[in-house]
């Protein structure tokens, strides 16, 4: 009875269960119910288009077959970490730059990263990416000095090979999440440390 299925599934992966219900009940003279259909319809569908969890599993090693027969050369990586969107989106500064630092080591490249402003005035990493040279205009704007800052924090980090290096700048930024929030837990009003102060001078 599945090999029917299987066949009727196969040749039209869309067709409804009451349908491969009415072929079966006429084909093999037997009352099947709907549930019995709809389950052994699903199990054809898995079989002819296979499987969603099983495939994911198998990602890793789809890729590296991908490799073995394609070889190819590295190109670019991008990366935008969960918790840095969020908080860009929070802090609501919409001004953003961008920069790059050559990477040291045997092979040429750079990190490219998009810096900002958090609310208390210091650097906000972003995003970054690792590429094969930087193509696009650097910003003129006051942003230009926290790329230095930035480009500081990471330059330990730039002869190192390519996973260690982007472990190094990921944990630079997990680093600037938990002191960022430490500020943030020793605030006692609604402004940052930076905007009292400018507050303070203002008053003053």
């Amino acid at each position: 009875m599945f090999e029917k299925i299987f066949e009727q599934v196969r040749v039209n992966p869309d067709i409804l269960v009451k349908a491969v219900q009415g072929q079966l009940q006429r084909e093999l003279e037997v009352q099947i119910s709907m549930s019995k259909a709809f389950r052994a319809k699903a199990k054809a569908e898995k079989e002819v288009r296979g499987d969603h969890v099983l495939q994911y599993s198998m990602l890793r090693d789809y890729f590296v077959e991908l490799q073995s027969t394609n070889p190819r050369v590295f190109q670019r990586i991008y990366v935008c970490l969960g918790a840095l969107k969020l908080g860009f989106r929070a802090c609501r500064r919409d001004m953003l730059g961008l920069d790059g630092a050559f990477i040291k080591g045997p092979f040429s490249g750079q990190v490219l990263v998009a810096v900002g402003l958090d609310s208390n005035n210091e650097i906000y990493p972003l995003v970054y990416a690792l590429v094969e040279a930087e193509s696009r205009a650097k910003s003129d704007l006051l942003l230009n000095n926290i790329y230095e800052v930035f480009n500081g924090k990471i330059v330990r980090g730039r002869d190192k090979p390519v996973i260690t290096l982007l472990e190094y700048i990921m944990g630079y930024c997990m680093k600037r999440i938990v002191n960022v929030q430490g500020v943030i837990d020793k605030c006692t009003g609604p402004l940052t440390p930076t905007a009292i102060r400018i507050m303070e001078s203002i008053k003053k």
